[in-house]
């Protein structure tokens, strides 16, 4: 998804506020992030937390916009 987006990790990282290691981390599954990073990782990325639980970039990403989003 970050990639989609034309993202580096670094600049995901700042965005969540986070460092870049972690990032990688989370992408190569050496370490599952906590619901409220992936929450603020949805956010950065504009998409629905389903979206990057499932892992699949088969979803219609045109439909995957914040209406998609549960508001807390």
């Amino acid at each position: 998804m970050r990639r989609h987006r034309k993202l580096s990790q670094e600049q995901l990282a700042n965005l969540i506020e986070i460092d870049r290691r972690s990032v990688h981390r989370y992408e190569t599954a050496q370490r599952d992030p906590a619901l409220s990073m992936l929450l603020r990782m949805a956010d950065a990325l504009d998409v629905p937390v389903s979206l990057l639980v499932s892992g699949s970039l088969e979803l219609d990403l045109r439909n995957a916009h914040r209406d998609a989003r549960p508001t807390l």
